[in-house]
């Protein structure tokens, strides 16, 4: 689904030298003050709670300010935490910051996040094998990794064998993107009037996942098939006369999957989470429906990332932050049942699935179905080994990507006039 996310002040950031520079911030000394973290207020009691209180029984001399930022004030909050971060009056280290920087790109870029990959490189445990790929360059190229991101989010569909039959599409051949866009436009070509997905959640990958990395400043891949295709699909989706059948409706999006679950609307992709495979299994299963991801055009499995953390390169405290930033990563990485960014975390989850799954029968909503076989796990599994990440939290880009193409999905510019007036934006954005 297209994010049409909430958009928060932005305080723009002078140019420097890259992620880490030092040219000018003010050279700081380590120290045992207190540890100042800083976070959103739902991630605080979801996240961040049982680790401050870890952190405090293993560190007790370091006292621990936890600032928590309202859930309903976060725009209003953004340009404050921003100004002190610049000024060196802000917290040692930032979580889930996608929450309330604007532009978190800007900020590496400008030299206010300390580079992570010297402390991790220190630990004997470390080798960056063990993290899906991507994990540590979201906003950067080269060695350096200033934003660590927590989740990540694999977007995945079932679609029911009747359909693929009617289509004549093999799910299970599907090598990369234009695999789905072809399967859309057959879609259509039988159900005009269907949606292949659903309203509320129409099928869309971010410019990102189709080839456009910011840190590489790589605007011709606007000029592409790729993303052309991509947009022609969505408009088709969301705008098929002009006008916007987006909504954001859950109960209304709970009946779309449920008459596409039991049948009674065509629909190319029923979404379901790597970790709840439930609505797979009402489906029928294995014998009923194929599964498969977000394909982008290169052939890796799309994955989205979440809470991404990073320490302030004012710090006095970095090191207290990272041995936090560890144990926040530790018992994230021990207690959920979320894919993160650890390889042999997301194995596991995927090994205890299977445990649970693979039986002759299983119960869902108290009604019985037949159980899943290694056939999908061994699926499951392939997907984790060509797993991509690509960040959310450009908001500046995206929020403007978002307004220009408005106009090409109501149709009221072409495609070309659109795409040429968001790479002459970036221009702009790239030189301040």
């Amino acid at each position: 689904m297209k994010s049409k996310r909430i958009f928060f002040a932005l305080l723009f950031f002078a140019a420097a030298s890259g992620c880490g520079g030092k040219q000018n911030l003010r050279e700081v000394q380590q120290s045992n003050e207190a540890l100042k973290i800083c976070c959103l207020e739902s991630d605080q009691s979801l996240y961040v709670a049982a680790s401050v209180l870890r952190f405090q029984q293993t560190y007790p001399e370091v006292e621990v300010e936890v600032s928590v930022i309202p859930d309903d004030n976060a725009q209003e909050e953004s340009e404050r935490l921003e100004t002190e971060l610049m000024g060196g009056n802000g917290a040692d280290i930032y979580l889930g910051m996608e929450n309330y920087f604007r532009d978190i790109y800007k900020i590496q870029k400008a030299g206010y996040f300390e580079n992570l990959m010297p402390w991790f490189r220190e630990l004997d445990s470390f080798s960056e094998e063990n993290y899906v790929n991507g994990t540590f360059d979201l906003y950067e190229t080269g060695d350096a990794c200033c934003v660590m991101p927590t989740y990540i989010s694999s977007l995945a569909w079932a679609c029911p064998e009747t359909v693929q039959e009617t289509l004549d599409l093999k799910v299970a051949s599907w090598e990369n993107t234009e695999d789905i866009l072809d399967a859309i436009d057959r879609f259509y070509a039988v159900w005009p009037e269907e949606t292949p997905f659903s309203k509320g959640a129409p099928f869309y990958l971010e410019p990102c996942m189709m080839g456009f990395r910011i840190s590489q400043e790589n605007v011709e891949v606007f000029d592409g098939e790729g993303i052309r295709g991509m947009e022609a699909a969505y408009k088709r989706q969301v705008y098929p006369h002009g006008e916007s059948t987006f909504h954001m409706d859950y109960e209304r999006y709970l009946q779309e999957m449920e008459a596409a679950i039991c049948g009674t609307r065509p629909c190319l992709g029923v979404p379901f989470g790597i970790a709840y495979l439930d609505e797979y299994i009402r489906m029928g299963g294995e014998e009923h429906a194929d599964v498969f991801p977000a394909l982008t055009p290169e052939g890796k499995t799309g994955t989205l990332c979440t809470f991404q953390n990073a320490i302030a390169s004012q710090s006095p405290n970095k090191e207290n932050a990272f041995h936090f930033l560890q144990m926040l990563l530790e018992d994230n990485w021990k207690n959920t049942a979320v894919e993160t960014v650890r390889k042999d975390i997301n194995r596991e989850l995927l090994e205890g699935l299977e445990m649970q799954y693979t039986r002759e029968q299983v119960t869902v909503n108290g009604e019985v179905y037949p159980g899943l076989t290694e056939k999908t796990f061994s699926t499951l599994k392939k997907w984790e080994e060509q797993k991509e990440i690509y960040a959310l939290g450009v908001t500046e880009i995206n929020e403007k990507y978002d307004n220009v193409m408005e106009a090409f999905y109501t149709d009221e510019k072409e495609y070309e006039e659109c795409i040429e007036e968001y790479k002459d934006y970036l221009k702009i954005y790239y030189s301040e």
